[in-house]
């Protein structure tokens, strides 16, 4: 297994002759929800 870090929240994954590509911006509108806003 090869681990690369290429950006903030990007990595590539080689496991078994494959590569696997992995970045949340790539995921689907309103996948993930926003971060909570906070009051200080």
């Amino acid at each position: 297994m090869n681990i690369k870090q290429i950006r903030n929240a990007t990595i590539v994954v080689q496991y078994e002759g494959k590569k696997f590509l992995i970045d949340p911006v790539l995921a689907d509108k309103d996948a993930y929800p926003p971060f909570p806003t906070r009051s200080i």
